[in-house]
């Protein structure tokens, strides 16, 4: 599933939800691009600041995608909104996908919109990234 795809089958640093919520928001972007550098892909972190909808480049194998990450401490909720304006960038980038990662879970209006479009947009939840985190043995507290 996306960059929280497992590439090993032992987990040498266990993450837990309190290691998320202990994140920043920008330890939590540089977790995401960790994890897919993890995956042999090249990531570009945007600026601070209004980014459009995007926080980072993602290129594998070619393929460019839009990467939107959103930190919700205490496994809170991204909606709807959200996920259409990333989705947004497949009409106004040369990008093949989005990607929609969040530390927390998906409305149902998001997941029902994901569902009803022909855009190729991907959710990735934070029950996703925890486990990816710890199969891939990425170090706690953010890039450090």
């Amino acid at each position: 599933m996306e960059c929280c795809q497992q590439t090993t089958t032992a987990a040498a640093h266990l993450w837990e939800r309190s290691d998320l919520d202990a994140l920043d928001w920008r330890e939590f972007e540089q977790l995401v691009a960790m994890l897919y550098e993890s995956r042999g892909c090249d990531t570009r972190l945007t600026d601070d600041g209004a980014d459009g909808g995007v926080d980072i480049y993602v290129r594998c194998s070619g393929r460019l995608k839009a990467v939107e990450v959103k930190h919700r401490t205490s496994g809170g909720t991204v909606g709807r909104p959200v996920v259409q304006k990333t989705a947004s960038h497949l009409l106004r980038q040369p990008v093949l996908q989005a990607v929609v990662v969040s530390s927390g879970q998906f409305s149902s209006d998001a997941l029902s919109y994901v569902a009803g479009t022909d855009a190729n947009i991907t959710l990735v939840s934070g029950k996703d990234v925890l486990a990816a985190a710890s199969i891939n043995g990425l170090p706690k507290g953010g890039n450090s």
